[in-house]
């Protein structure tokens, strides 16, 4: 039986032992059938109404077919992101709870052999509901004429993004130990995604917008002229192409490098977690690659936005789709979006940085481990790309990259010929994004020295509920001293910092000056902060060594 399991090549998915045990269990006539009734009511429901609709209207039944499209795909999609993805996270949980993936360990497949029996096991069901809609998609297609490659380009995304919604399922289940929750993760990752992330791309940043298939559903039925289509978005151009840096992007070729960028980070951290549970999400130096790739790819996106001005609100019509070609205007835009751009870009390095290092951090008892582990082997130290080993250097490579970003893009839009010009402190303004090393390095080394659940706690206490109590002051009249207070969290630090080198006393004001203030004091105490810990951090490193020696 061994032999048997070690021979199915991972392309063989029908042959894949846990795929067969689910689709066995799964696609039960019992259980099937009342989904299958389920969904094809409702596709059959959204086809006619709009099928029908545009006969009434008149139109042509090529046209009417055509125009019904749309809503099937949006019913398929609906299946296969949303309720898919949950199926495998709960499925992913329930395994674990069974007892089955610690079984599954024990057999002689591969882990990507394993992963792929998940992957496309756990959610089979919704495949075939999927192909349950196909006969209207073929309608639409062959009665419409729908161009081949409209329809080709549209489903290979669907079935990309299926994958990778799936796959953070998988993770989802794997990481979070509770059935429902993880179900319930899942599926509010997915509807961040959609409705909440791509909302940042009215700032300019349309980066997360390419996590989905809105860019591509709409590129490709913008040159279809379908009735409810112009209905929705009007009759004129709607997307450009994207750029990353100098290169030229279509929709689909920028959706397929970000969502295959995150489909191998998650396949590299379920085959981490596969060979060992321990293991930490991501190795040391993936960790710091994938942080530098995320980070040129925001950079990258984001320059040509400033280079032609359309980053910044003022420069387009908001109210219109984030990925419409904004109109541009003469007037320059107010230095103030130059200062909000660059506190999002700031806070939005550090949140990524305070992730990446929490997948990398090492805990006390994981340290011990690998100090044994090193001592067993003959070695006098742990390697530092190993799990156990200190992830200090590594923090260090991820600020840098996280520093190197920021000035960038700071420097390339104060200084863009779209933006009013403002009185600053050149070489302060560059040097601003040093203060995220003093923020990362705290972060790591309260969650090295002290672990998770201290972590947790300072950050509630020092870093969230400034920001909460000085709302509440706000909200309660007082002046000043919100300001003050706010200061001291790390999350309203790239704001905070960003004042200091503005020299213009009318747009900086009595406020401006307190938020100067407030934040040379936030850097003190947290230098301070940093120099207790490192010494704290050396003698707890220190005392475990002695100890394992003395074992």
């Amino acid at each position: 039986m061994g032999e048997g399991l070690q021979t199915v090549p991972l392309w063989k998915i029908w042959a894949n032992p846990i795929f067969q045990r689910y689709a066995r269990s799964r696609l039960r006539v019992g259980t099937l059938l009342p989904w299958v009734a389920v969904v094809l009511i409702a596709a059959a429901f959204a086809f006619f109404v709009v099928y029908l609709n545009d006969l009434r209207l008149g139109r042509s039944r090529a046209v009417a077919a055509a125009d019904a499209f749309f809503p099937v795909v949006v019913i398929q999609m609906v299946i296969l992101l949303l309720i898919g993805t949950g199926s495998v996270a709960s499925g992913i949980t329930s395994e674990a709870d069974d007892g089955m993936t610690d079984y599954q360990r024990l057999t002689p497949m591969t882990p990507l052999a394993k992963i792929a029996g998940y992957l496309f096991g756990l959610p089979v069901r919704e495949y075939v509901l999927f192909a349950c809609t196909l006969p209207f998609t073929v309608f639409s297609v062959a009665a419409g004429g729908l161009p081949l490659w409209l329809v080709t380009e549209i489903y290979f995304v669907l079935f990309m993004s299926a994958i990778l919604y799936h796959l953070t399922g998988c993770v989802a289940g794997t990481v979070v130990k509770r059935r429902r929750f993880a179900s319930r993760l899942a599926q509010m990752l997915v509807v961040l995604l959609y409705f909440v992330l791509p909302g940042l791309s009215r700032i300019g940043f349309v980066f997360f917008e390419y996590l989905t298939m809105r860019p591509v559903l709409l590129e490709n039925l913008s040159g279809v002229h379908l009735p409810a289509y112009d209905r929705m978005f009007g009759d004129g151009p709607l997307l450009r192409s994207v750029y990353l840096f100098d290169f030229e992007f279509s929709q689909l070729g920028f959706s397929v490098l970000i969502q295959s960028s995150l489909i191998v980070t998650f396949v590299v951290i379920l085959y981490r977690k596969w060979r060992q549970q321990t293991n930490h999400l991501l190795g040391k130096n993936f960790a710091v690659a994938l942080y530098l790739w995320v980070m040129l790819l925001l950079i990258g996106n984001a320059l040509p936005l400033i280079s032609d001005g359309s980053i910044f609100p003022s420069q387009g019509d908001m109210f219109h789709h984030p990925l419409e070609q904004m109109h541009k205007h003469d007037r320059q835009a107010e230095a103030i979006e130059a200062y909000v751009l660059s506190g999002v870009f700031g806070a939005g390095t550090i949140f990524l940085a305070f992730a990446f290092i929490s997948s990398i951090t090492p805990t006390s008892d994981e340290h011990t481990k690998g100090l044994r582990r090193a001592r067993k082997l003959g070695g006098g130290r742990i390697p530092l790309r190993a799990d156990g080993a200190t992830a200090t250097w590594h923090t260090l490579a991820i600020g840098l990259i996280g520093v190197l970003s920021w000035s960038h893009f700071i420097d390339s839009i104060f200084n863009s010929e779209h933006v009013q010009p403002v009185a600053h402190n050149t070489d302060l303004l560059r040097a601003v994004p040093l203060t995220l090393l003093l923020y990362l390095l705290c972060y790591h080394g309260i969650l090295e020295r002290f672990g998770r659940r201290n972590l947790l706690l300072y950050t509630l206490f020092f870093w969230i509920v400034p920001l909460l109590g000085s709302i509440i002051m706000v909200a309660a009249g007082i002046e000043g001293l919100p300001v003050l207070v706010a200061a001291l969290s790390a999350f309203a630090a790239p704001f905070y910092t960003l004042v200091l080198p503005l020299q213009d006393d009318v747009l900086l004001g009595d406020t401006g000056q307190l938020m100067q203030g407030g934040i040379l004091f936030a850097l003190f105490a947290h230098l301070v902060l940093l120099a207790f810990i490192s010494w704290s951090l050396r003698r707890h490193k220190r005392r475990i060594r002695r100890q394992v020696e003395s074992e």
